[in-house]
């Protein structure tokens, strides 16, 4: 006999153009050489250069939670961090729907067969309250058992009195409980998040901005902790423009973007242009500089005019949207109010010198002037001089003086263009190579929406608007320089959105500027079978009845008789279930405890195991690397999972196995993948003395299963 372990461990520009009362018109950018590198004319490509690709997205993913069911939210935040994960994360409802994420992995499904992992909610989830507005964002990772697969997650939730905040380390494990105070204000609304990935300086410090909903200004927050805890900072409205921005209409803010050379911050807000006009007509950028210090101490905050529209143009619809490229140059862009028009357009600017915002190019128009109605811009930058904008675009569909069946909103512009009940809108997406100043433009997506999408709030109500789409949605590029988009769509149960991730899969690269493809197929492939292995559920291995022994010489258990081994797919991992003849806690003759082990190697290389031992106080249920030569789990690589104990005849043993923990295996195989499982056996080892590890255990097994060798390799059909 060999002692057992001391312990087992459990442990938002309409038609700009130049009117009477102000407000120039939009022409091309006037420095067509205004220091991206990569912006503006190249000589012509050699005739035997490859073509570009056309520009392409993947059928649309609708993100459900781990029971298949729709969250029904809408306006999605969406944030990559350097390994290329996607989070996804949109309000449900205040004070309890929560925020709901998710995780993206594209290219790779997870047990259930789904390219995802549903996380549940950031806040409800974890001893929290909220769900008015999400927002989400990465930053450098603060644990280094995680740093080589994840970065840093921070997330945060409107509960309307403030703002429930929470992080993660691993992408998926939020703590608990959530913060309930992420900023020291009180009465708040909208708001949005980034970190800064740059080296010197305050780097991977998480930003939290806000509307305080008291002084209409614009609240600032830091956190050193990856994006659990927030302090206040100061606010990013300056001394020249408090008033003008915070008093009469207040301002529109959009998200904040930081610059990790310089470590500046840059919010974009449509404010009036003095205190004493009403109209939100100007374009603004607050430009902070942290003090390099210490990342905790007042950023220094300057205010800069981006445009100035005519004085009866409102340009507040809604959110104005900001990126930078790789060389400083930051891009606002924004749709404005055109009632009465028939159409609208998005307008950006962007500086007309990397990293100084306090000169700007004249705005040009980024769609290409068709449409009916354009909504909701947002951006994402990546090499010098390229720049990619998405946004709800509409044509009209049909016309009359009644409104199509199931279509809300106006049957004219009477409401405004956007509240058009003819008004069909796709995702559109648009990118430039050449610093703003032409786009190229395509529907990332089939239609998404029928009839009005309105952004006036409560005054939805009384324009008969619709607001199923809520105030925006995002979009980031990857490290292949594709975009990657969350948006909402309500075309199959009008009236409940959909939450619903695409990404980009040919055209122009905007990390590299040139050409790009990948597989443009449905981001859920259908599951391949890899060599010799066996089904989902399916015995992996079979052991005879009968054979189990009992080293005291007495007559053997039937707990110990093991008659086989099998694997299924769940939502977070894969279930092991280990078969016997007939599952008891009581232990064979002469013996006090028994063990029940399975192990398997994983496409990691490394060989672990599941543990349940009975009669057990504790009632764990182990996983962690397995000694195979000792018939134990590996000291100090152990971790508590859950699991059951399915007495009587036939009875199993289950194990709960999150794929997170086992090295996170392609599950299905896909292509030529290594399955998730191979290698596997099973065995059970009788013990003397006290349970919960204070005792003596047989070094032979009563039973293993197979008898000898391994089971086929398991990569689930």
């Amino acid at each position: 006999m060999r002692r057992s372990p001391s312990a087992r461990l459990v442990a938002a520009a309409a038609l700009l153009v130049a009117a009477a009362g102000g407000g120039a018109a939009f022409a091309a950018d006037p420095q067509p050489g205004h220091g991206n590198d990569a912006a503006h004319a190249h000589a012509p490509a050699p005739s035997t250069a490859p073509a570009t690709p056309p520009t392409a997205f993947t059928p649309g993913l609708p993100l459900l939670t781990d029971k298949g069911t729709n969250t029904g939210g809408a306006e999605p935040s969406l944030a990559v961090d350097r390994h290329d994960n996607v989070y996804v994360s949109g309000p449900v409802g205040v004070p309890t729907g929560g925020c709901p994420v998710w995780t993206i992995h594209p290219g790779t499904t997870n047990a259930a067969g789904l390219p995802y992992e549903y996380d549940g909610t950031e806040d409800t989830d974890h001893a929290g309250v909220g769900g008015g507005d999400c927002d989400i964002s990465t930053g450098p990772s603060t644990d280094a058992a995680n740093a080589a697969h994840y970065d840093d997650v921070s997330v945060s939730s409107l509960s309307l009195l403030n703002l429930t905040t929470n992080s993660a380390t691993d992408g998926h494990t939020f703590k608990t409980p959530a913060n309930p105070v992420g900023t020291q204000v009180f009465g708040v609304d909208r708001q949005w998040q980034a970190s800064d990935y740059g080296t010197g300086g305050p780097q991977g410090v998480h930003y939290l901005t806000v509307h305080d909903l008291a002084t209409t200004n614009i609240d600032v927050a830091t956190s050193t902790d990856g994006g659990y805890t927030y302090v206040t900072n100061s606010t990013a409205i300056d001394a020249a423009h408090q008033g003008t921005a915070t008093g009469n209409n207040g301002n529109h803010f959009g998200t904040v973007v930081v610059d990790p050379r310089t470590h500046k911050l840059y919010i974009p807000f449509i404010a009036p242009s003095s205190a004493s006009d009403s109209v939100n007509h100007v374009v603004y950028v607050a430009e902070g500089t942290p003090d390099p210090t210490s990342p905790l101490l007042p950023i220094t905050w300057v205010d800069h005019t981006v445009y100035t529209g005519p004085a009866d143009q409102t340009l507040d619809h809604i959110f104005p949207a900001i990126t930078l490229d790789q060389a400083g140059t930051v891009y606002v862009a924004w749709a404005g109010d055109t009632k009465g028009s028939d159409t609208n357009r998005i307008a950006l600017a962007h500086t007309t010198t990397p990293g100084d915002a306090s000169s700007w190019t004249t705005p040009t128009f980024v769609d290409d002037g068709t449409g009916h109605s354009n909504m909701f811009p947002w951006l994402a930058a990546g090499k010098a001089g390229v720049v990619d904008v998405a946004w709800y675009g509409a044509t009209l569909v049909g016309s009359g003086p009644a409104c199509p069946a199931g279509q809300s909103g106006q049957p004219d512009d009477s409401a405004g263009v956007n509240n058009n009940c003819f008004d069909q809108f796709t995702t559109r997406f648009a990118q430039s190579t050449d610093g703003g100043t032409t786009f190229a433009v395509t529907d990332a997506t089939p239609v998404v929406h029928k009839g009005s999408v309105c952004d006036s709030g409560t005054a939805c109500l009384t324009i008969g608007g619709d607001r199923t789409l809520l105030d925006f949605f995002d979009m980031e590029v990857d490290s292949a320089g594709g975009a990657n988009l969350a948006y909402a769509s309500d075309v199959a149960t009008p009236g409940t959105a959909q939450i619903t991730y695409t990404r980009q899969c040919s055209g122009t690269s905007a990390t590299t500027g040139t050409s790009f493809t990948r597989d443009c197929g449905a981001l859920v492939p259908p599951p391949v079978a890899g060599p010799a292995s066996v089904c989902s559920g399916t015995n992996a291995v079979t052991d005879p009845a009968g054979d189990a022994g009992n080293a005291t010489g007495a007559p053997a258990s039937d707990a110990s008789d093991l008659t086989g081994l099998s694997f299924a797919r769940t939502v977070t991992g894969f279930d092991v279930s280990l078969a016997t003849a007939n599952l008891s806690q009581v232990p064979a003759a002469g013996t006090t405890t028994a063990s029940w082990y399975v192990t398997w190697v994983a496409p990691d290389g490394k060989r672990y195991g599941v543990e349940h031992s009975e009669p057990s106080a504790l009632g764990s249920y182990t996983l962690g690397e397995y000694d195979a030569t000792a018939n134990q789990l590996v000291s100090g690589t152990t971790k508590a999972i859950t699991g059951s104990f399915g007495s009587g005849p036939g009875g199993a043993v289950v194990w709960h196995v999150p794929s997170a923990l086992v090295g996170s295996p392609t599950i299905p195989v896909t292509g030529t993948a290594t399955p998730a499982v191979s290698g596997e056996y099973a065995v059970v080892i009788a013990g003397e003395g006290a349970a919960d590890g204070g005792g003596l255990v047989f070094t032979q097994p009563a039973d293993r299963a197979p008898n000898a060798g391994s089971g086929p390799a398991w990569s689930v059909c």
